[in-house]
């Protein structure tokens, strides 16, 4: 288990020169975001990668129209949520083969909640 983390906190320092302060746990489920400050935003879609208090992992063909420092609000469903999460963020890193990571924004009371019990139900 020790090298997992190892693993994964090496890799992240290594390509974006930067520790997480949160762990991330994987988690596959469909996803929904809207990038940029368009007056009529599209939403596109993508694969939840992994997931924690400080960012998301998202997988997309539409990454590469994701650009550095871009706000994105995206939306997931997965088992344990009683309804659509929705977090803001912005990007920290893209790579047109692996997606795009945000970092989030502050959250609500009530989003911060509902993410802490999200993570807890996959971290058991």
């Amino acid at each position: 288990m020790s090298d997992v983390i190892y693993g994964e906190t090496f890799e992240v320092s290594y390509l974006w020169g930067k520790r997480r302060r949160f762990p991330r746990y994987d988690l596959i489920v469909p996803v929904g975001f809207f990038c940029g400050e368009s007056l009529a935003p599209q939403l596109e879609r993508g694969l939840c990668r992994d997931i924690g208090m400080g960012g998301i992992g998202v997988l997309s063909p539409m990454a590469a129209g994701v650009r550095h420092n871009d706000v994105v609000s995206v939306q997931l469903s997965a088992h344990g949520l009683d309804e659509t999460l929705r977090l803001f963020g912005i990007v920290v890193y893209t790579d047109p083969e692996q997606g795009f990571g945000l970092q989030f924004a502050d959250f609500t009371p009530r989003t911060r909640v509902r993410l802490k019990r999200l993570l807890t139900y996959l971290a058991a």
